[in-house]
């Protein structure tokens, strides 16, 4: 008996559609796209060269929400950097992503690795958080995320509050 399985199976775990593209590790152009629904999972296949690690791959992502579009005149969110996604990569990487000239949105990628095949999924917020302890002094907090443009705010965190976290690129600081 054989069993085929998926090498990588992708899951929207947000509450709008997430369109997703997988690029060449070495121009970055797009090798392959799809719209993940809400709650609904696909296979994902792609080619690797010979001389690339196999498992090695790259995905770039942005939701698809009328309702954050109008919010953000009418554009379209913007594409996340490209995200690595493979064995090496294990675990939750938080981004920033753009929506407009002037809106960022906090989103999360969750990587598992499970006897060689890969599960993705794309989910809002984050498990980074910035935390404001400053209930008594009553001190707003002012962030300004690594990488964000200077049209976008500052995040503002109210005393006693906290909001999530994210980083336009990916980095090594990812939550297992």
């Amino acid at each position: 008996l054989v069993t085929l399985r998926a090498k990588l199976v992708l899951t929207n775990a947000a509450d709008c559609d997430v369109e997703v593209e997988g690029l060449d590790p070495k121009t970055l152009a797009a090798t392959g796209s799809c719209t993940l629904s809400v709650g609904k999972s696909t296979e994902w296949h792609w080619r690797s060269n010979r001389d690339e690690e196999a498992s090695r791959l790259l995905l770039r992502f942005r939701p698809r929400s009328a309702a954050a579009e109008r919010a953000a005149g009418g554009d379209i969110s913007k594409w996340s950097n490209p995200v690595e996604c493979g064995e090496t990569t294990v675990g939750s990487v938080a981004l920033a992503l753009l929506q407009g000239a002037s809106t960022a949105e906090i989103w999360s990628v969750d990587v598992a690795s499970e006897r060689g095949g890969l599960a993705v999924s794309f989910r809002r917020g984050s498990d980074f958080v910035v935390v404001n302890s400053a209930a008594r002094a009553k001190v707003l907090m002012h962030v300004r995320p690594e990488g964000w443009p200077s049209a976008v705010p500052d995040l503002v965190v109210p005393p006693g509050s906290e909001a999530p976290y994210g980083w336009r690129e990916q980095k090594q600081k990812r939550s297992a």
